[in-house]
Parts: structure tokens; C-alpha cells; sequence
């Protein structure tokens, strides 16, 4: 089982807790957010069809953790300040041009939205990011499990500061994820070069 990552960003709503594989055990704390946990099928989808992408290293799964009790007594400020993150989060995917699993959004020739799978996306392929606009490197799909820690800021903050606190993390786990593939890449290269070394030798 992989550590778990807590990022240093700049954020005043949220905390975000990573693990690049898929761990359950996030996702099972009984202070997740009420529509995240108890309708996990709507949300987040580790059902038997997706858990096939999980072992595979594909799809992220997500929940969101609720203002602790300490920090706010009413249960309906709690649920609201979590149904806030989550629409910012989604919205934030969205604009990354992934669906609420992780994976690719593609744009067909008559406008529609659809989810593209787990291949990369090569330069070219129009992702349904803002605008619609074209990527010119590969896009990766998004794996692994995400914890979202609500914070009492979040009832006040306003929609622009949960939109940017969600667009940064989004932008740190695209991050993540190209550095994942790219050192992948880059053991492969080494122990093809150390192969073809011994044989010319």
C-alpha cells in the first residue's frame, strides 16, 4: 500500500490528502461527507465495474471529509460546506478536461462530451477543458485515492476562493500524475539502454 500525501498548497477551504494507488481505507471514515459516502455509486463509483480500472492504475476515487464537530456543531452547515467543495471540485475536473472519475473528456465533432478511457490522449485530440481547447502534450488520466479535508473557512469563503482552492489541487495532481508517467518512462529507457549495453559488450 502506497504512504498517503498531504501537499503544502496554498489553500484556505480545503486540505487535500493523496495516495497515487488506491487505498479503501480513505474512503471509509464515518465523518465523510453524507452523499459522498452512503451514495457511493452516484459519486464515486468503487463499485465491482470500476474496481477493475483501480487495479489497473487507473481512476481516481474521492470523498470528502467534513468540518470536524469541534469546529461546527450544526450537521446542515457541515453537509452544506461539503456539497460546496464537492461542486467546486467537479467543476474544477471539468475545466481540466477529466470527468468525476479521473478520466479524460473528450470532444466528438458535434459537441458532445464523452468519457475517452484510460489511454493517453495524444497532442491533437480536442479535451473538453475550458474553451474547449486543444492539448498539445498527452493528457494522462487520474488515478489513485483523494481526501478532501473541509475546513471551517469554507462557509464563509466565497465561490471564487473554492473554485481556485479546487483548480490548484486539480493542476497539483495532473502534476503528480505526468511525473508518475514520465519517471516510468524514464526507468524504462534506462533499462533498455543497461540491455543493449551488456550486448554490445
Amino acid at each position: 500500500m502506497s504512504k498517503s500525501i498531504s501537499p503544502r498548497l496554498s489553500l484556505t477551504t480545503f486540505r487535500p490528502n493523496y495516495s497515487p494507488k488506491y487505498n479503501p481505507k480513505m474512503h471509509q471514515s464515518p465523518f465523510l461527507s453524507g452523499s459522498t459516502k452512503l451514495k457511493l455509486p452516484e459519486d464515486r463509483r468503487v463499485e465491482d465495474r470500476d474496481r477493475k480500472s483501480h487495479s489497473s492504475g487507473h481512476g481516481l476515487s474521492w470523498s470528502i471529509l467534513k468540518i470536524p464537530n469541534a469546529q461546527c456543531s450544526k450537521s446542515v452547515v457541515r453537509n452544506w460546506a461539503a456539497r460546496r467543495v464537492r461542486a467546486a471540485f467537479e467543476e474544477a475536473l471539468r475545466g481540466g478536461g477529466l470527468g468525476r472519475d479521473g478520466r479524460v473528456l473528450m470532444v466528438k465533432r458535434d459537441g458532445e462530451v464523452s468519457l475517452h478511457g484510460n489511454e493517453d490522449v495524444g497532442s491533437g485530440m480536442n479535451v473538453a477543458g475550458e474553451g474547449h481547447h486543444t492539448e498539445q502534450t498527452p493528457i494522462k488520466p487520474l488515478s489513485g485515492s483523494l481526501l478532501l479535508r473541509v475546513e471551517a473557512a469554507t462557509v464563509t469563503a466565497s465561490k471564487e476562493t473554492l473554485d481556485r482552492d479546487a483548480e490548484t489541487v486539480v493542476k497539483w495532481l495532473l502534476k503528480q500524475q505526468q511525473g508518475q508517467y514520465g519517471q516510468g518512462r524514464a526507468d524504462s529507457i534506462k533499462r533498455l539502454s543497461r540491455s543493449n549495453t551488456k550486448r554490445v559488450g
